[in-house]
């Protein structure tokens, strides 16, 4: 900053970008210098340098930074313009971004370009930042120099390897010495702190480097951890999104002719009927096709249509902000592409990102790494897994070592326990208990609904109160209402007085017209009519003003708690559920939610179990009713009976995945401590002998029988 404060207190260059101009020049006596736009001048300045200084810290991409930077040095120079070059791998200078660079006319002149070249390169090679004035020629380069109108005021960006770049900077070449210093000095400080954002970054990328180097070794080693095909496909997604930094990352395989997706990063299941699922197999299948990776979105939008609609109902699906398909060969069939019988790739790696893609050079990379490790493990998978009797193969191979003359009395007596075990646990009986969870429940309650819109105005009523019936229990108000009403009063009466006006006038002037009298007539049938039908609406309206004071339509005690908090001065909908209604002195039963898996047991053992109610006597339980035990969560210690009296004929569906049926429970009220409407209760279901074996592995063989043996 002092080198600022010091040229710029010889001398103000003009200033566009400050949108003033400046009243100093080469012939300009200092005493015509403003003090004031010297201030704001230099105000402006300092406030481009903190900027520098802000964006030097960054982690913008380099390109930005590079538009930002020459952006504001060029404004606080108040120069022509600028351009940056940096040092490519083969040690050249190559223009990166620039700022009015056409003004210089270097790429019309091939000569001037030349020797402006070698300006660059003999700067580059002394390390030092330089003025070369317009039209000079370097001593030591005759061939070298500044072919422009322009001063050039160079900078050097430097780095731990030495010069990584030229700051030039297109100054007007008046201004004196002392001001042509000046700028050098502040390019030279502006260059530092440019190196030091070229020094973080690499940094920053020799951080990410390692963090890659280190996830994909991790990845590798993962994935080549095992030869099973779903294992393999598993570690590919999920190590697979670590090393993508992905959202989500999928794997689909080939079957036929379709793609099927085996493995979703962060899901132990699939459900193949779900339709994100269906359109990743449509969008793997069509891309696999191609055998080309596919970035969504990419540069070249022009897709093909059967493409297009594809990656479009995906997207619609799953939302993802960037897609990537990446078909898998094994490094065999990537070889030689003339030689292979199937072209198609054996699998397809399906990336999915949520939010914005980052660098996609970067992105690229980790994707070509990762295509071409799981490429090989997914390809050594599915060898392994299409190897003949493989599942017999390892069974011999665990079995040899059992056989052999020291393991013989072992196994001889191991495979005797295991017989007569399974003999065990075919032939001891034991009793079924069918496991449910419900709620105790009255079997007389009932909701109040709000028959009308309205505002609650009170709640005579508190929670465990009891109530008789057409007790009010709920008033409203229903400012809508009141004003419909107090309007067809208003129309009432209006038209009566106007039936009445006119009935006078027929009565008092017997000599009217007849056309008149025919039109007063006219109109006061007209009269009578409207005043009928608003008698008719206000009938109505009226009726609805009744239902704003809710009843009790039976006497029962109310349930709900903090009815009047809940109610009070609060709006309520037509339909709205208003409070809950109990008989106590009912019948009390236990409603049990019985998986759907397990409910045939239960109808297998009812006297009847094609009826969907059972037969009842006089005190409404089954003549042959399956008891049931249970146990009230508010007292665990104790265990009470009952028996079922119906069974739901339909089953419901719950948000766990399986259906449930529900099962109604008669029990006797005198032997429970409380009856607490909505307890919820843990049951046993006795549903008579089986096998032990079944018994203990009842739901192991049910998911055999339908998920394996179903599709065999």
């Amino acid at each position: 900053m002092d080198s600022v404060d010091s040229y710029l207190g010889q001398t103000l260059p003009d200033s566009p970008s400050l949108g003033v101009q400046s009243p100093v020049s080469s012939s300009t006596p200092p005493e015509s210098v403003d003090p004031l736009l010297v201030q704001q001048t230099k105000a402006e300045i300092r406030r481009l340098v903190r900027e520098i200084a802000q964006i030097s810290q960054s982690d913008l991409p380099l390109e930005e930074f590079f538009e930002q930077f020459l952006g504001r040095v060029v404004s606080a120079l108040a120069s022509v313009g600028g351009a940056i070059w940096t040092m490519d791998e083969n040690g050249s200078l190559r223009l990166r971004y620039h700022v009015n660079f056409s003004q210089t006319r270097l790429a019309e002149d091939e000569a001037a370009s030349a020797r402006h070249a070698l300006l660059l390169n003999k700067t580059a090679r002394h390390a030092q930042s330089v003025l070369v004035p317009p039209g000079s020629v370097t001593e030591s380069e005759k061939d070298s120099g500044n072919p422009t109108e322009w001063l050039l005021v160079l900078g050097i960006l430097t780095g731990d390897d030495g010069v990584q770049g030229i700051v030039e900077i297109f100054q007007r070449p008046n201004g004196g010495p002392v001001t042509q210093r000046g700028y050098l000095r502040f390019l030279t400080q502006m260059c530092d702190l440019a190196s030091d954002y070229l020094k973080n970054r690499r940094l920053r990328q020799f951080t990410r480097d390692r963090q890659l180097w280190r996830h994909t070794e991790q990845f590798v080693q993962a994935i080549h951890d095992s030869l099973d095909l779903r294992a393999t496909a598993y570690a590919i997604a999920n190590e697979g999104r670590r090393l993508l930094e992905a959202d989500r990352v999928s794997v689909a395989v080939r079957r036929g002719r379709k793609y099927e997706v085996l493995a979703v990063s962060g899901l132990d299941t699939i459900d193949r009927r779900a339709e994100e699922v269906a359109r990743m197999s449509d969008l793997a299948t069509v891309v696999a096709a191609t055998g080309e990776p596919f970035w969504h979105p990419a540069a070249d939008t022009d897709l093909p249509p059967q493409l297009e609609s594809v990656v479009g109902r995906y997207v619609d699906k799953s939302h993802s902000r960037t897609i990537g398909v990446l078909p898998l060969r094994p490094p065999d069939e990537t070889a030689e592409p003339t030689e292979r019988q199937d072209p198609s790739p054996v699998g397809v790696l399906i990336v999915d990102r949520f939010t914005d893609s980052g660098d996609a050079a970067e992105r690229t990379s980790r994707a070509e790494t990762a295509v071409r490790h799981g490429a090989a493990a997914l390809g050594n998978a599915l060898t392994h897994h299409s190897l003949p009797l493989l599942p017999l193969v390892k069974g011999l191979a665990k079995l040899k070592s059992a056989f052999g003359p020291r393991s013989l009395p072992k196994t001889t007596a191991v495979l005797a326990a295991a017989v007569a075990t399974m003999l065990g646990l075919a032939l001891i009986p034991a009793e079924l208990r069918i496991r449910a969870r419900g709620i105790l429940q009255p079997a007389v309650q009932q909701h109040i609904f709000a028959r009308i819109g309205g505002t609650v105005e009170e709640v005579p009523v508190v929670h465990g109160q009891m109530v008789e019936a057409e007790q009010e229990l709920v008033r409203m108000s229903n400012n809508d209402l009141e004003l419909d009403i107090t309007t067809l009063v208003g129309r009432k009466t209006s038209t009566s007085e106007r039936r009445l006006a006119i009935q006078g006038t027929l009565l008092k002037h017997a000599n009217l017209p007849p056309e008149e009298r025919n039109r007063l007539s006219g109109e006061l049938t007209q009269l009578e009519q409207s005043e009928e039908s608003i008698e008719r609406q206000l009938e109505l309206y009226r009726r609805k003003q009744k239902q704003l004071t809710v009843r009790s339509p039976r006497p029962g005690q109310v349930v709900t708690w903090h009815v009047s908090d809940a109610l009070q001065e609060r709006p309520v909908q037509k339909g709205q559920i208003l409070m809950s209604i109990i008989d106590p002195d009912s019948d009390w039963y236990l409603e049990l939610d019985v998986a759907e898996s397990d409910i045939r047991h239960v109808i297998a053992s009812a006297k009847q179990p094609s009826a969907g109610e059972l037969d009842r006597d006089e005190s409404g339980n089954g003549n042959d009713a399956l008891s049931v035990s249970f146990a009230l969560h508010s007292h665990p210690g104790r265990e009470f009976e009952g028996q079922i009296v119906e069974i739901q004929k339909t089953a419901e569906a719950r948000s766990q995945g399986e259906g449930i049926v529900v099962v109604r429970v008669a029990v006797n009220e005198t032997e429970l401590p409380e009856l607490r409407s909505g307890t919820t209760v843990n049951a046993r279901i006795h549903c008579g002998s089986r096998p032990v074996g079944y018994v203990w592995f009842r739901n192991l063989i049910d998911t055999v029988q339908s998920e394996v043996l179903f599709w065999l």
